[in-house]
């Protein structure tokens, strides 16, 4: 075995060394990866930890509104055998495009496919902080489309090519902009959404209707209110309406978003359906939907950022049933500091008091990454990751932790 590990670490120190020896124009290309560890906690019974070398190489190419980046991921074990796991389905191969992406948020045409993360439909009472990949064996290449023409828009999503999964999309118009560039008034919008899952049951279908009516918008204050309907077809209804404010203070040195919504929620019915979790829990929200009770909720959303580096995002939904707290986190420091760049998020369910708001104990019910990469060299960095996903084992899915630690580069 240390003979197999020497020879791996030699060929990964001829590699690391011909790749520090390439030339890449850095205008629109940047070639990238990582040599290390893994180390992967909860795959076997026993709870036990097994150690993979990886070696990941992760190119980017963009060309103004276009976009792409590859991962392809290579983890050898302690006795030399490459992970079958990373490449025993077609949505293992298809997933080595990590991303392809036209446009930008906010232009008329914004595309982007492969592993989607944390996608929010309109004001978020059907699809909040959605991701289509959490196993870590089974990467999906899905595709979002968002398109504003000012007067109409809409956006678009499905979750998986390689099967009908989730889908869907809302449309929305602001009428009064086709008759008179009204100030605030014309900023009206009025929303519809569908969105199913075709993989879980083909009754999980749910329709949406939603309006929002801005009040005050300018370039350093804006104010709006919205509300939002949603029925999930077969099943029940709820509606939802809050406010928004958002601040600008001193040229982009602080801005800061804010949002608080009341929510009636009708029996049979879960707003936010497709959470962060769904991918996960898909079957489990099935099976209590018939036990859900008409119950008032609530949902706040925090977006800070200070001198456009530091960047802090967090939500949290409850209704008066015990036990429904969901809390998502997000932390971006990685233009903040820049020797030492951060990321952190992290996202809890099942929160009964204010103790448990971070409490790891309960494995099923926390997702949670930390990222530090502190530079070595020029275009040279160390890696310190560590997060819990989940994977399907035995028709079930099982939490699982992974620790890391790599050198990586960029070019």
């Amino acid at each position: 075995m240390i003979g197999i590990m020497k020879r791996i670490l030699l060929l990964c120190l001829i590699l690391a060394i011909s790749l520090l020896a390439v030339e890449t124009d850095t205008t629109g290309f940047s070639f990238s990866g990582s040599i290390g560890l893994d180390f992967i906690r909860g795959l076997m019974e026993g709870d036990t930890t097994t150690i993979w070398f990886n070696i990941a190489f992760t190119p980017e190419l963009s060309l103004g509104y276009f976009g792409v980046g590859l991962y392809i991921p290579l983890r050898i074990s302690t006795s030399g055998e490459l992970r079958g796991e990373d490449w025993d389905s077609p949505g293992d191969w298809i997933s080595i495009i990590r991303y392809l992406r036209y446009g930008k948020r906010g232009t008329p045409l914004w595309v982007k496919a492969g592993v989607l993360e944390r996608v929010t439909i309109g004001y978020g009472f059907i699809m909040d902080n959605y991701s289509n990949t959490i196993d870590e064996n089974n990467r999906k290449t899905g595709i979002q489309i968002a398109s504003d023409l000012k007067r109409y828009g809409g956006e678009i999503i499905i979750s998986n090519f390689g099967n009908a999964e989730v889908m869907g999309g809302r449309g929305f118009i602001r009428p009064i902009k086709f008759v008179s560039p009204i100030p605030i008034v014309s900023n009206i919008e009025l929303g519809g959404s569908y969105l199913t899952d075709r993989e879980s049951d083909p009754s999980i279908s749910i329709i949406g209707l939603d309006a929002g009516l801005p009040i005050i918008n300018t370039s350093f204050f804006s104010w709006q209110l919205y509300a939002n309907y949603a029925r999930i077809i077969s099943y029940g209804s709820g509606t939802g309406y809050g406010t928004r404010v958002d601040f600008n203070l001193l040229m982009d040195i602080l801005t800061l978003s804010a949002k608080f919504e009341k929510r009636n929620i009708g029996s049979r019915f879960i707003p936010s359906y497709f959470g962060p979790f769904y991918e996960v829990k898909r079957d489990t929200l099935i099976e209590i939907l018939d036990n859900i009770e008409k119950v008032d909720g609530y949902f706040g959303g925090l977006y800070l950022t200070l001198l456009n580096k530091l960047c802090l995002y967090g939500t949290y939904q409850w209704t008066e049933q015990s036990g429904s707290g969901i809390l998502n986190l997000t932390l971006d420091a990685t233009r903040f500091i820049e020797q030492v760049p951060v990321t952190v998020t992290y996202t809890k369910m099942g929160i009964t008091k204010s103790s448990e708001l971070f409490d790891l104990s309960n494995k099923e019910n926390v997702l949670w990454t930390v990222t530090v990469s502190p530079g070595l060299f020029p275009h040279v960095y160390l890696i310190l990751e560590a997060n819990r996903q989940f994977m399907e084992v035995d028709n079930e899915y099982q939490p699982i932790d992974k620790y890391s630690v790599a050198i990586g580069y960029q070019f």
